[in-house]
């Protein structure tokens, strides 16, 4: 995943956003505190965890729920009850 994100998304990404680091990084002092690369990558990668954390809470409550039905068939208690 990480490269197909790297190769598709960051480096366009970052390219884009290469002109206006030049300027900021012209600018005293301001280079140091605003790194746009970074602060793309630090975006980038926010988005990804939250996806995939999505995606595996959906499918585990999915799971649970189809474990809970199973248990009140036979008169098993939720244990997340």
């Amino acid at each position: 995943l990480a490269q197909s994100v790297a190769t598709n998304l960051t480096t366009p990404c970052t390219e884009l956003v290469a002109p206006i680091q030049s300027v900021i990084d012209q600018l005293p002092g301001v280079g140091e505190f605003f790194n746009l690369p970074s602060m793309l990558e630090f975006i980038i990668d926010g988005v990804i965890v939250g996806a995939i954390a999505a995606i595996v809470d959906a499918g585990f409550d999915m799971c649970a729920r189809e474990v809970d039905a199973a248990g009140a068939e036979v008169g098993v208690q939720s244990a997340r009850n």
